[in-house]
């Protein structure tokens, strides 16, 4: 939100991931590429671009099925409204894989 004027931007990404570790840690890095929809909110203008994200992280697994994500660090990058944006971000979570 800048000034009172909220925008949005979503994404939607493709790649591959190559991970490699031990039964109880697994270490992944990807590559992906696609889409980025940036809009601004109450009728304003909306712009659709390319989008990509380079980055990897760490699994610790509890499981078959579940992970403890304590770090994935990503670059992303996005081309809307005629400007390139890019930024960093960090993000940890649980991981259910099926």
């Amino acid at each position: 939100s800048i000034a009172g004027v909220e925008g949005r931007e979503y994404n939607v990404l493709f790649g591959p991931q190559f991970a490699t570790g031990t039964e109880r840690l697994r270490f992944f890095v990807h590559g992906l590429f696609g889409v980025a929809h940036a809009s601004i909110d109450n009728g304003g203008p909306s712009s659709t671009g390319a989008a990509w994200v380079l980055g990897g992280g760490v699994d610790i697994n509890l499981n078959h099925n579940f992970a403890f994500r304590p770090v994935q660090l990503d670059y992303h990058g996005s081309h809307v409204f005629s400007d390139t944006q890019r930024d960093a971000r960090y993000s940890l979570g649980l991981v259910y894989r099926f």
